[in-house]
């Protein structure tokens, strides 16, 4: 969410600013860090608080996922099993021998998951940056 405040943000003040996004979640690292939308959520379509931004770079350390609690790893392994199950077989054995919520895997392991799974969603973004399939329901 912090993630999507401050690129809106970016992406709106006159008319839109570089900005760099650093993701501390696995769920932002491997999901809304790679897609070309930001919003802000509200009763109606979330495609209508949006903005199509682009960032200057993101930023992705690992080693920030030491220190979050097994909610937050549980929300981005689901994340990156779907990758898995979408596209990537060897991603989603893996994911099926990783440990509960990732604690304990090793460093090597947990940085080709990201990795794969941010491929993943970046193939699935280039076929619509926009979302203008979407954007068009508003």
């Amino acid at each position: 969410m912090v993630g999507d405040v401050a690129g809106f943000a970016a992406a709106t003040y006159m008319r839109g600013v570089d900005w760099v996004q650093v993701p501390t979640t696995l769920l932002a690292m491997v999901d809304s860090s790679v897609g070309g939308k930001v919003g802000i959520n509200h009763p109606g379509p979330r495609t209508c608080w949006a903005r199509s931004t682009s960032r200057r770079a993101v930023v992705i350390d690992p080693s920030l996922l030491e220190t979050l609690p097994r909610r937050e790893l549980q929300s981005g392994a689901y994340e990156v099993l779907k990758c898995g199950v979408l596209s990537d077989r060897a991603l989603f054995r893996a994911m099926r021998t990783a440990p509960a919520w990732l604690q304990g895997w090793g460093r090597v392991d947990v940085e080709n998951a990201i990795a794969s799974a941010c491929r993943i969603k970046a193939e699935v973004v280039e076929k619509d940056e926009r979302e203008a399939r979407a954007a068009a329901a508003c």
